[in-house]
Order: C-alpha cells, then sequence, then structure tokens
C-alpha cells in the first residue's frame, strides 16, 4: 500500500509539472537557426516557403554530400542554395561544386564564417563579427551589373556586421555593401565562373523570418536572388543538418528547457523511490545455527556402556537383528523366517559360496543357546557379518 502511495505522488507531480509547461507561455527562442522548418524569428521558414514563387515552383532538397547529389544532378541552369553560420566545405567538395558551377550552374553560400581556402581561391579577405551594434538600422545600398537597380536599404542587424575585403587581382563584383564609419564594405558579391557563377553573402540573416517580416528585409532576400538567373534551387540540408550528428543523448536532452526538466523530476523520483523501497519491510531475521551432528558421540556412548555391562547377548541378538534388516532392505528376504530353499536362493543373489547363510545362522544360534558368551566369539561373529555384507 505504501508502495502504491509513492508511486502515486510521484505521477502527479509528474502530471502537474507537465500540465504547467504546457500551460505557461513560451519564451522566444532568439537563437540563430536558419533552418527551412524553423518558424523562430532566426529561422528560414518563410523564405523557404516563398522561394518557389521566385523559381516559378522549382525547388529542390539535397540531403547528400556533394559527390553523391551532383553524380546524378546532371541538367544546368540551378542554383545550389547554402544558408549557415559557418560555410563548413572542405576543399574537395568546393572543387567539385566549382565543377559543377562552370556547366552553367550557380552556387549561392551565404555565411558569417566561410573557409580560408576559399577566400583564397576567390582571391578575396572576410571580416566577421567586426563591428558591434546593440539592434541598429544599417544602410545596405545594392549597385549590381546584373539587377537593373540601384538602391539603399536600411536592415536592422542582430548586433554584428560581416563583410569582404577585396583585393586588386579578385574578379568578384560587389552587389551590396554596408556603409560603416563613411565607408563601403561589400557584404555580397558574385564572381563569373565558365558558364556560371559564384554568389557569396555575408549576412545570412537576410533570410530569416524576423527580417522578412519589413519590407527592407523582404527586398534585400529578392535582390541578392535577382543576380541569378537560375532556371530552380537546390536547397541544402546536408551541411546544415549534419552538425547535429553524433551528439549524444544527454547533450540533446540538455539543450531543451522542458526536456532538462522532466530528464530532472524523472531522476530524483527514482531516488525518492531507492531511498524509500530500499529500506526494510521487516524484522531481521536472526542467523541460526545449525545443531550440532553427535552421532558419533552418541554411538561411543552406547558401546561404552555395552562394554562395561559386558551383556554379549544383547549385542548379539541386535547385530542379527541388523544383518536381517540389511537382508530384507537389499533382497527382500531374512534369516528368521527363510526356508532351506529360501536360504539357498538368498546365497545366489548375494554370490556366496553354498552353505554360509546357513552356517551364520547355526553358529547364532549356537552362541544363543550357549551358556556364556566370550569377547572373541562376539568379534568373530561380527567380522563373518561384515565379511558377507561386502560381497
Amino acid at each position: 500500500m505504501i508502495k502504491k502511495k509513492y508511486l502515486f505522488i510521484l505521477l502527479v507531480c509528474l502530471f502537474g509539472l507537465g500540465a504547467i509547461e504546457y500551460m505557461r507561455p513560451r519564451e522566444v527562442d532568439w537563437s540563430v537557426g536558419l533552418l527551412k522548418e524553423q518558424t523562430k524569428p532566426f529561422g528560414c521558414y518563410a523564405f523557404f516557403q516563398s522561394l518557389p514563387d521566385l523559381f516559378g515552383g522549382k525547388t529542390r532538397i539535397n540531403r547528400k554530400n556533394v559527390f553523391d547529389f551532383l553524380k546524378e544532378e546532371h541538367e544546368s541552369g540551378a542554383l545550389w542554395m547554402l544558408v549557415d553560420k559557418q560555410a563548413s566545405v572542405d576543399s574537395l567538395e568546393w572543387e567539385r561544386l566549382k565543377s559543377w558551377a562552370g556547366k552553367g550552374n550557380e552556387i549561392l553560400i551565404s555565411s558569417f564564417d566561410f573557409p580560408e581556402f576559399l577566400l583564397k581561391d576567390l582571391r578575396i579577405g572576410h571580416e566577421p563579427n567586426v563591428i558591434h551594434f546593440s539592434l541598429k538600422e544599417l544602410s545596405y545600398e545594392w549597385e549590381s551589373p546584373f539587377i537593373e537597380y540601384t538602391k539603399v536599404q536600411k536592415l536592422k542587424n542582430n548586433g554584428t556586421v560581416s563583410y569582404f575585403v577585396l583585393s586588386d587581382s579578385t574578379e568578384a563584383v560587389p552587389v551590396s555593401a554596408v556603409e560603416l564609419a563613411n565607408e563601403k564594405h561589400p557584404v555580397s558579391l558574385v564572381f563569373p565562373y565558365k558558364k556560371g557563377r559564384i554568389i557569396l553573402d555575408a549576412n545570412p540573416l537576410s533570410f530569416t523570418n524576423v527580417n522578412l517580416l519589413h519590407y527592407d528585409g523582404i527586398a534585400y532576400a529578392e535582390g541578392l536572388l535577382a543576380n541569378s538567373s537560375a532556371d530552380y534551387v537546390i536547397w541544402d540540408e546536408y551541411f546544415t543538418v549534419q552538425k547535429d550528428r553524433g551528439r549524444s543523448f544527454f547533450s540533446v536532452v540538455w539543450s531543451y528547457g522542458s526536456l532538462r526538466k522532466a530528464y530532472l523530476v524523472l531522476l530524483l523520483g527514482v531516488l525518492l523511490y531507492l531511498f524509500f523501497e530500499g529500506k526494510r519491510k521487516q524484522r531481521a531475521i536472526p542467523i541460526v545455527t545449525p545443531p550440532e551432528n553427535t552421532t558419533g558421540q552418541f554411538i561411543k556412548s552406547i558401546s561404552y556402556l555395552h562394554f562395561i555391562k559386558k551383556d554379549h547377548r544383547s549385542l548379539l541378538k541386535k547385530k542379527w537383528m541388523l544383518f536381517n534388516e540389511f537382508l530384507y532392505e537389499n533382497y527382500y528376504r531374512n534369516l528368521f523366517s527363510a526356508s532351506e530353499e529360501e536360504v539357498k536362493h538368498l546365497e545366489r543373489k548375494m554370490s556366496l559360496e553354498e552353505g554360509a547363510l546357513q552356517r551364520l545362522k547355526n553358529q547364532y544360534q549356537h552362541m544363543l543357546d550357549g551358556p556364556e558368551i566370550r569377547d572373541a566369539q562376539l568379534k568373530n561373529f561380527v567380522i563373518a557379518i561384515n565379511k558377507l555384507k561386502k560381497k
């Protein structure tokens, strides 16, 4: 009954905590996710849903690595798009993507940070998160040879600004810039590459839900995509989703507040259960010492009494009775009421020489009828019985 009471209290606590967590107002998750299914402020749900309208309803999702995916991708006129906090493309993947872009396709990578080999390959520099703001409006100026307008837009930044640094030998064409301290810094670059293009953007937050709530944010995203002449978009999820692979169970649980609280409550409940149920539920059972085997001592005592009494006749009768019990238990016969034929049959079953049992029976009768039984007679009679038993 006590066990059920504790279990009931634990269940009530769990359901109560779950109800409180369900009914309380949800805090806004301001972390940067940049995933297409995330509806939080810095997710890309709204932008991804608008891609079919911008590219005529043609949007594909890639969850394979670059080599497996491009092995199956033979069409031209595609835009491969990666939006992430860090462009985690390695050198081999980058060379494969460039080769694919040179066949008439386009690459768009929007990230806060780019690999060093990629920047060296395109002969540009990058300054990530160099100037900090507290949600101020920044002026982004568009002046691109690939689109028909020049426009200044004001976008709210989340606290930092990243931009590119151009070298004299680069073939990059700046298409947008941010003005900081009366100096313009390129934020978006287009690289013509053989039959295709490579587009780099240092402001991935421009594709997030909170940025698309404003007209300037929508115009910035549309203006960046206006530099593309692709027929359809390939939205890459291989580099964004694979970062969560290999995470341990506890790291996943600990990264969500509700799961963390539920795990702690479960752990507390298990500890309470072990504490209360681990107590003894009955009195201590004493250790009972087994009784000492005194059979040998008893036999010695009885033998000593017989030795002192010198009652050899009584010992003779007891020994004869025990021998007949032995015969009955093992051969279902005894010598008390056995006929001569039965005695012979018993001798054959015991593999004895003919007349052995009869001689032992006669010896017993002779000793019993005699006036006195000496020690030597009783000893020889016992030895004779023991020899017959062993055979």
